[in-house]
């Protein structure tokens, strides 16, 4: 059952992308809940993830400042270091984390990008298979589950 969030969530992804669509060499993708919700998943995201590259958060960064919460910041936040931006589009918070140069196994792994199109834009998406291996590592069983279930079912 879709509900305002979802819809707002929704919004708010097509509005970075057209923001980011000039961007040809920017390498990056939505990942976690905002994924699976983009694959048809009925779950609503606390937040919009956005993986990238060290120079791909600059580039973000730039395209997306009207709406920062702050500037691009360094992190340890996961298990590598990388660099951390935030923002909100129209009450929808949005993180970008940006992985620090010659470090990129994370993100190299979650960049492995596939598109979903959605209201006439391409999205791009982790693959379920990155998707899959971040919720393994990560103990979220009910989130491995959910993969399968997108895996399994017939397009």
């Amino acid at each position: 059952m879709k509900n305002k969030k979802q819809e707002k969530t929704k919004k708010a992804i097509l509005k970075i992308a057209n923001l980011l669509s000039s961007e040809q060499s920017l390498k990056w993708a939505i990942v976690g809940s905002c994924n699976l919700l983009l694959r048809g998943i009925d779950i609503t995201p606390n937040d919009i993830d956005i993986i990238t590259t060290e120079d791909g958060i600059e580039k973000i960064y730039n395209n997306l400042k009207k709406f920062a919460l702050g500037k691009i910041e360094f992190s340890h936040q996961l298990k590598f270091p990388s660099q951390k931006a935030d923002f909100n589009i129209d009450g929808i918070d949005i993180e970008v984390i940006g992985e620090e140069k010659n470090k990129g196994a994370y993100v190299n792994d979650r960049l492995k990008i596939e598109y979903i199109v959605l209201k006439n834009s391409k999205i791009p998406v982790a693959s379920l298979k990155s998707e899959k291996n971040a919720y393994n590592k990560l103990g979220r069983e009910e989130r491995v589950k959910l993969i399968d279930q997108i895996i399994q079912s017939p397009c």
